[in-house]
C-alpha cells in the first residue's frame, strides 16, 4: 500500500497528496468515468458540469476543504473539476435520482468493557468496486491547524476512514435514505471529523451540519466511548453500544427513523441485513473480543460471496464487481491501526502507528 506523509496549509497538503498519488488518482478517475457511464449514462464532461455548479457553494461552506482540493488538482496535474467530482461522486449520482451507490460496508466498535485489552477497538470493511483497490492510499496528515490524522482513502478524495492524534476515530457506512441539494458531502464531513480534537466537536460536525446524502458515521474516542450517528438530510439519530459493542451495515437501525424511507433493499438486496446478522451472531459468543476475533469477523463468508468479506458476484453491471477493498482495525488509545488492502480472508494486515 502507498503511504504518504502530508503537512502544511490546506493547499500544501492537497498539493503533496496530488503529486504523490498521480497514478492512483488516474485509476480512480477511470473507475468513476466507468461508473457514471454505466449507472447514469453520463459522460465525464457531464459530471464536470455538475461539479462546476457545486464548487462555488462548497467554497462558501468549507473553504479549507476546497483549498485542499485545489491543491490536489495542481499537484496531480488533473483538472480541478475532476477532483471536485471525485469528492462528491455519490452526491452527484443521488442528484440524478440514482441510488445504486451505497458502498457495502460493515463497521464495528468494541469498547474496553468487552475488548481483551484496556482500550476501545474500532474496525471496518470498506466494500466498493474492486478496481478501486489500485486507487486507495494511506495518508498521514499534519495540518497547520487541527489534529494530525491517519486516513485510508481513495486517492484524490480528502479523507475516508481513520483516526487522529486526539484519539478520535471514524468509520463510514453509506445509506440510501434521502437527498438534499444544499448540504455538505460525506467526504467533506469525514475530513472535518478527523481534524477535531474532542469527541463532542467531532460529533457536532455530524449532528449540527447539513447533509446532502444519508450516511452512518461510527465515531469513537480513546476514552472508550462510541456512538453511531445515522445522519439523513432531515434528521440525525444516535446509537449507543449494547453489551460493549456497536456495529452497523447499510440500512437504518434507529427507531427514530422508523417512518423514513430506506431504499437499501432496492440498492443492494438483503446483503446489509445478512452482514449485520453475521456480526451479531459472532458477538453473542461469550468472552472478550480482541483484534484476532475482529479479523475473523471481517473475514466472515456468511452468504458468500456477499458476506462481511465481500467477493465479486460476477453479476451484471456495477453490482457484480463489488468486493472488500480494504479492512482496518484501529486502537485509538495506542494510536495504531492494522490495515489490509483486498479481502481480509486472503490478505495480510500491516500495522501502522500515527506519527505526531
Amino acid at each position: 500500500m502507498k503511504h504518504c506523509y502530508l503537512s502544511g496549509t490546506d493547499y500544501e497538503i492537497g498539493f503533496q497528496h496530488g503529486e504523490a498519488c498521480r497514478d492512483e488518482i488516474a485509476a480512480s478517475l477511470a473507475t468513476y468515468d466507468y461508473m457514471f457511464e454505466n449507472l447514469a449514462g453520463f459522460s465525464w464532461n457531464d459530471v464536470r458540469e455538475i461539479a462546476s455548479r457545486e464548487l462555488a457553494r462548497l467554497e462558501l461552506l468549507l473553504p479549507g476543504c476546497c483549498q485542499e482540493i485545489r491543491g490536489i488538482a495542481a499537484g496531480s496535474g488533473v483538472e480541478l473539476l475532476d477532483i471536485v467530482a471525485l469528492n462528491i461522486r455519490s452526491e452527484i449520482l443521488f442528484s440524478l435520482g440514482r441510488k445504486e451507490v451505497a458502498d457495502g460496508c460493515t463497521s464495528l466498535a468494541i469498547t474496553a468493557s468487552r475488548a481483551d485489552q484496556s482500550s476501545l477497538l474500532l474496525a471496518q470493511n470498506w466494500d466498493w468496486l474492486e478496481s478501486q483497490r489500485s486507487a486507495c492510499v494511506v495518508l498521514t496528515v499534519k495540518p497547520a491547524q487541527g489534529s494530525s490524522y491517519l486516513t485510508v482513502t481513495e486517492a484524490g478524495i480528502l479523507a475516508k476512514v481513520g483516526f487522529n492524534a486526539a484519539g478520535i476515530g471514524v468509520c463510514l457506512n453509506a445509506l440510501s435514505a434521502g437527498f438534499s441539494s444544499d448540504g455538505i458531502p460525506v467526504h467533506f464531513h469525514l475530513r472535518e471529523v478527523l481534524r477535531k480534537d474532542r469527541l463532542s466537536a467531532a460529533m457536532d460536525q455530524i449532528v449540527k451540519q447539513p447533509h446532502i446524502c444519508a450516511a452512518h458515521y461510527l465515531i469513537a474516542s480513546r476514552e472508550g466511548m462510541a456512538f453511531g450517528l445515522e445522519a439523513t438530510p432531515t434528521q440525525v439519530a444516535v446509537l449507543e453500544p449494547v453489551d460493549g459493542a456497536l456495529f452497523h451495515s447499510n440500512h437504518l437501525l434507529h427507531t427514530r427513523h422508523a417512518l423514513l424511507r430506506d431504499d437499501t433493499p432496492k440498492v443492494m438486496g438483503a446483503s446489509s441485513y445478512v452482514r449485520l446478522g453475521a456480526i451479531n451472531r459472532a458477538l453473542t459468543r461469550p468472552g472478550p473480543v480482541g483484534r484476532d476475533d475482529i479479523k475473523t469477523m471481517l473475514a466472515s463468508h456468511d452468504s458468500h460471496p456477499e458476506g462481511v468479506c465481500q467477493h465479486p458476484t460476477g453479476g451484471d453491471g456495477i453490482a457484480g464487481r463489488v468486493a472488500t477493498v480494504f479492512s482496518i482495525i484501529m486502537d485509538l488509545e495506542g494510536g495504531t491501526a492494522d490495515i489490509c488492502f483486498g479481502n481480509p480472508c486472503e490478505s495480510q494486515y500491516l500495522s501502522l502507528a500515527l506519527e505526531t
